[in-house]
């Protein structure tokens, strides 16, 4: 690579965007980071200044490229300015080879980017790094303001890109949103660095570059020429405002002891929230009973809200990825068909499955069993098992105490009539009635894993873990299991 031309370290742009990040600590002295670079003008711009100010905060930077090969030679070009760009700054490259497949009814677009983020997250977390620098720019929060505006969002969605946002453990920061794409061309010009153009952003075939190519222009000619600031602030005050409505919902649940968890909601509590409560309650709502990190359409959240207040509400609707919403008995309802909702779960067939103290075994539809021994001197992630489902990030992982089993352990269905005696309770249960007051779905029940001993259920995956294997002070050593999901 050519050698760039002046010093990067007293450029206006670079002291601008060191003055900000020493104000507002996103990415803190010392931080380990890794940088998202397509290699397009923003991201290389992004990377010259990360490079720049990295002796003077003590940051550790590596690079990140996703190659996704759909654009042909354009894409191999693009990879190896990236890499020619790494190796001259010294920076160690992470270049990783992506096959977009469309899951879960995401656009395309939409898909890449999740396949390019879960990517970028599991190299961060392959290094040990807890932040990613991503460069997003003042035109591209204006064009996502004005998409989803435009789709008829809510206050969340018009919050868009916020300058710093937690994904999986992983912090995303985005230093760059005050900054134009025309100031960082000529940041890049000034310096004589090079970057690669994406022809597709050119054509105008997505709405997204219809907008970039003639709303926003327009708005700027026709209707105020710093329209684009504006729509940063309004993006700016909706992202405070979501926060607190946020937390407003998370006190009136409190209050009212909603727990979204259950696949039954009280409608008499549910019709004391402002519609905005109710909205934000049932969005959150829908996105865990059907186990999607993508949010319902506003349309589909505006039609349980109105059913809701309806005189004559039908019995049943279906809505968000195939979530059947019902009301019954003054209580709302949710369920997914059957065939959906065992998706979401480990099912076992057939006979009982040996279990070590470390094995994986692979279940039916992909889901795998991981089991290991911790010794109490290490430091725990976490005691998983000990926990109702939803209080942990994974209900699929659990401790046991290990020296409290009794070989052989083996991996089964639950047998009919059979007794648990759950973590924290006195007393045993039938599974039945265990799994119903969990509100484990009734398809899934019946072949949903249970791991057991020579002499009792010791943890029945996605609940809880029995009393007599829980981890106390005299534990001496911890059988983690995990039962993982499929890869998409």
């Amino acid at each position: 690579m050519h050698t760039l031309r002046g010093d990067l370290r007293v450029d206006p742009l670079v002291r601008r965007l060191a003055a900000l990040l020493r104000r507002e600590e996103w990415l803190p002295r010392g931080a380990s980071a890794i940088a998202a670079v397509s290699g397009g003008g923003d991201s290389v711009a992004l990377l010259l200044v990360l490079s720049a100010l990295a002796r003077e905060f003590s940051w550790q930077i590596e690079v990140f490229h996703a190659h996704h090969g759909l654009r042909g030679q354009a894409a191999d070009s693009a990879a190896g300015l990236v890499r020619r760009l790494s190796e001259a700054m010294q920076l160690p490259l992470h270049l990783v080879n992506l096959h977009i497949e469309n899951r879960a009814g995401r656009s395309f677009e939409e898909a890449a980017r999740h396949h390019r983020l879960e990517a970028l997250r599991s190299v961060a977390s392959g290094r040990g790094f807890t932040h990613a620098v991503l460069g997003h720019t003042l035109d591209d929060l204006a064009e996502t303001v004005l998409h989803r505006a435009l789709r008829g969002t809510g206050l969340t969605g018009l919050a868009a890109m916020r300058p710093v946002v937690e994904h999986g453990g992983l912090r995303l920061v985005r230093p760059l949103l005050g900054e134009t794409r025309q100031s960082l061309r000529l940041f890049l010009r000034d310096h004589g660095a090079r970057w690669d153009e994406d022809e597709t952003n050119e054509l105008e075939t997505s709405v997204r570059n219809r907008i970039r190519h003639r709303v926003r222009p327009l708005l700027a000619r026709e209707v105020n020429a710093r329209a684009d600031e504006s729509l940063a602030r309004l993006a700016l005050h909706a992202a405070q405002d979501d926060a607190q409505l946020e937390a407003d919902v998370d006190a009136a649940l409190e209050r009212l002891h909603l727990d979204l968890r259950t696949g039954e909601l009280d409608l008499v509590s549910l019709r004391t929230l402002s519609p905005s409560l109710q909205r934000r309650a049932l969005r959150r709502w829908m996105m865990i009973h059907a186990d999607c990190p993508l949010p319902p359409t506003s349309r589909q959240v505006e039609e349980t809200v109105d059913n809701i207040r309806a005189k004559r509400p039908p019995p049943r609707w279906s809505s968000f990825r195939g979530l059947i919403i019902g009301i019954r008995a003054q209580r709302l309802t949710v369920s997914l068909p059957g065939r959906l909702e065992r998706r979401r779960w480990p099912q076992i067939t057939g006979g009982p499955v040996n279990v070590t103290e470390s094995c994986s075994v692979t279940l039916p539809h992909g889901w795998v069993l991981h089991t290991r021994v911790i010794a109490t001197g290490e430091p725990l992630r976490l005691l998983a098992g000990q926990q109702r489902p939803g209080a942990v990030a994974n209900r699929f992982l659990a401790c046991l105490d290990a020296d409290a089993l009794r070989a052989p352990l083996c991996l089964r269905a639950g047998e009919r009539g059979e007794r648990f005696h759950p973590f924290g309770l006195s007393y045993t249960k039938t599974l039945r009635h265990f799994l119903s007051g969990e509100h484990i779905p009734r398809s899934v029940r019946e072949h949903l894993p249970v791991l057991a001993d020579a002499e009792r259920i010791v943890w029945v995956a996605g609940c809880r873990i029995a009393e007599a294997v829980r981890i106390t002070a005299s534990t001496r050593r911890i059988l983690e299991v995990t039962v993982e999901p499929p890869r998409e």
